[in-house]
Formats: C-alpha cells, structure tokens, sequence
C-alpha cells in the first residue's frame, strides 16, 4: 500500500481535535482554566502525537484506519476519565509515583466507581462523536478511486492524452 498525503493529513487532523478535544473537555470538568499557557504546550503534544499516530496508520486502508482511530479514541477517552475518577478518589492523579496506591483502588473497586461524578462521562463525547462522524459524515469527504484512466480525446488530431491514472 502507498502512502497518501491527503489520508494523512485528514487522520492528523482527527486525531489533533480529538485529543485537544478530550484536554478541554478534561478541564472544564476539573475546573483548571482552559484558557492559559500550558495548553499551548498540550496542543503542541497533541500534534505530535497525532502526526506518529496518523504516519503510522496511513499505510492501512480507510476501513482499518477508522477502526484503530475509533479504538484509540476509546482509550483516551477512558484514560482521562481514570484520571478524574482516581483524582476524585484518592486526591492524585494517576502516575508512575502513585502506583503504590493501586492496590487502595483495586481492594475497594466498587467505592472507586461509585465515587465517579456523572459529570466525568462527558469525556466520552468526544468518542461518540467520531463514531457519528464516520457514519454519517465522512462517506462525504470520502472519494472513493479506482484502478481506471481517465482519457481524454483531442477532437482535432484524434490522439488520446492520459490525463490521470493510479499507480
């Protein structure tokens, strides 16, 4: 499979809103200023990430590329909530330095859970709405190709000119 550009950029261009998307959505739920310095350094991150992400899914076809954007919008979207749900529940966020308070959470699973706000599973819209994105909306943007020239006749010499054709 080749790459292509166009693929790339729109998958960059979903995963950068997503992600920037969540950080917002994680904010306003958290109640940190939205609007400050440090999102210029998140969104920074987020492009980053997307373009990794978006480089290495661009050999995929559009089918496996939406399932591994749809799979990984799941998991950002779940992470974000943990992090509220354990920020909630023992006053930290999740980090390598607080895994010692893991085995806190998993003996009283069921109080972690309970201690989530209904408030944090907003975080999962920005999820739900890349699934009605790509049922409803993108089969617009998407044009499907094909193996076909496309000739074209000159009326006046009778010569074909090959005006297109995939590679």
């Amino acid at each position: 499979m080749k790459l292509k550009t166009n693929k790339m950029v729109k998958n960059i261009v979903i995963i950068l809103t997503l992600l920037t998307f969540i950080e917002i959505l994680f904010r306003a739920v958290s109640n940190i200023a939205i609007i400050d310095t440090s999102i210029l350094r998140v969104i920074l991150s987020n492009l980053i990430i997307s373009i990794f992400i978006s480089f290495l899914i661009s050999w995929f076809n559009n089918k496996i590329n939406r399932v591994i954007i749809s799979i990984l919008s799941f998991l950002f979207c779940l992470y974000a909530f943990l992090q509220l749900g354990f920020n909630n529940f023992l006053g930290v966020y999740i980090s390598i330095n607080t895994k010692s308070q893991l085995g806190a959470v998993i003996d009283y699973i069921k109080e972690f859970f309970a201690s989530f706000l209904p408030k944090y599973y907003l975080l999962f819209s920005p999820f739900v709405l890349l699934l009605a994105y790509y049922i409803f909306i993108d089969k617009y943007f998407s044009k499907p190709t094909s193996d076909k020239k496309f000739i074209l006749k000159n009326q006046s010499l009778g010569t074909k000119f090959h005006t297109y054709q995939e590679i």
